[in-house]
């Protein structure tokens, strides 16, 4: 299984800037709803990586953000 961390941290460091650009270009006041669902599924898809692979911090990080974004939503 070690053998694909390389590929969980690759995607996670691409939806990670992802995340980034779409954080940065958030209008605060009036967030766009598709801004905040691209947020979430990075977020989500990296959470996934993170269990697979029984990074338990980086999995419980990720939910968290999930719950907020959720409020948010």
């Amino acid at each position: 299984m070690s053998q694909f961390y390389q590929v969980f941290f690759d995607e996670a460091d691409e939806l990670l800037a992802e995340m980034e650009k779409l954080l940065l270009a958030l209008d605060v006041s009036a967030p766009d709803s598709e801004d905040l669902n691209a947020i979430f599924r990075a977020a989500h898809s990296i959470k996934g990586g993170a269990a697979t692979f029984a990074f338990n911090d980086i999995t419980e990080v990720t939910h968290m953000l999930e719950s907020l974004l959720d409020r948010i939503r």
